[in-house]
């Protein structure tokens, strides 16, 4: 089965590691780069007519995958705030931040 877009970049940006001794994973929001949450947050708000559509022909799975996406970047970028140090990086996550929530507030309303 191949992966969704936000699922790579999930997974290639370092949300999670694998330690050598054990196969349990741990998360590691700190260890993603500024960029990967930049292109994450594009995926989310390109792909709402996708998922509309997809809501139309009843793929209820796209649409709970998307919403599944919306809800880690989320907590990714809460997480996030708290370990920036740089202020001008925290605030464009605040602003990030903020937009999701308009965004999750709306599709929870309509899907």
């Amino acid at each position: 089965m191949k992966k969704s877009t936000s699922s790579k970049l999930l997974t290639s940006s370092k949300i999670s590691k694998t330690s050598k001794n054990s196969k349990t994973r741990s998360n590691h929001t700190h260890d993603i780069k500024f960029e990967s949450f930049n292109k994450l947050y594009n995926y989310v708000f390109t792909n709402l007519g996708w998922t509309i559509l997809a809501k139309a022909h009843g793929n209820d799975n796209k649409v709970n995958h998307y919403m599944s996406s919306l809800h880690r970047l989320h907590n990714s970028i809460e997480q996030k705030i708290h370990s920036v140090h740089c202020p001008d990086k925290k605030n464009d996550l605040k602003i990030m931040l903020k937009n999701l929530e308009i965004l999750i507030k709306h599709v929870n309303k309509d899907f």
